[in-house]
């Protein structure tokens, strides 16, 4: 798949997306939240496709898809399946903007991952979604990690941007505090 076919298909996704919980409560406003935001880059991630900034693009749909997923399996968002594709290496003189933001990125991850702590009791479900987001995000960071050896940067950094989203997501919905970098997130 092209980046500009991913876009078109994750920005469809997000236009049709929606929250699914009684509206006006706390649910509905983290998912209200999480769906502004996965449209948000998906409108982004078009813009940046238009000026031919393929490396941006294709980082803010995997982002924002990275949302879209966290909202899902909170339950707050629903939306037909839409599974983070395989995008072909395209040609171009972005290549070296590309090894560039995927080494940004995969540091930025980490960071993240090692700046947050579960906000939620150990006892409670919202501490077993901390868990499974964390779960999530680890494994894009080794994905992308194993991906990145082998010099396959785009897959990389569509890993780490759709793990970052993950991360975004659940400390907007209140499943992590921030213990340091507050800087990286979006709160």
């Amino acid at each position: 798949m092209k980046i500009a076919d991913f876009g078109g298909a994750y920005s469809r996704t997000a236009a049709t997306a929606r929250v699914l919980t009684a509206s006006g409560s706390f649910t509905s406003q983290v998912g209200e939240e999480i769906l502004a935001m996965a449209r948000a880059y998906a409108e982004d991630g078009s813009t940046f496709l238009t000026a031919g900034d393929l490396v941006n693009a294709a980082a803010a749909f995997s982002y924002g898809l990275g949302w879209l997923d966290a909202g899902k399996m909170l339950g707050v968002i629903g939306f037909p399946p839409f599974v983070l594709p395989q995008i072909e290496e395209e040609d171009g003189a972005w290549q070296d903007p590309l090894a560039e933001k995927t080494a940004r990125y995969r540091t930025l991850l980490d960071c993240a991952l090692n700046a947050l702590e579960i906000a939620p009791d150990r006892d409670t479900i919202y501490a077993r979604a901390a868990d499974a987001f964390l779960a999530v995000a680890g494994d894009t960071l080794s994905r992308g990690r194993m991906l990145e050896e082998k010099g396959c940067n785009l897959p990389a950094l569509l890993q780490y941007s759709y793990g970052f989203g993950w991360v975004d997501a659940g400390v907007r919905a209140g499943l992590f505090r921030i213990r340091a970098h507050r800087e990286i997130f979006t709160v």
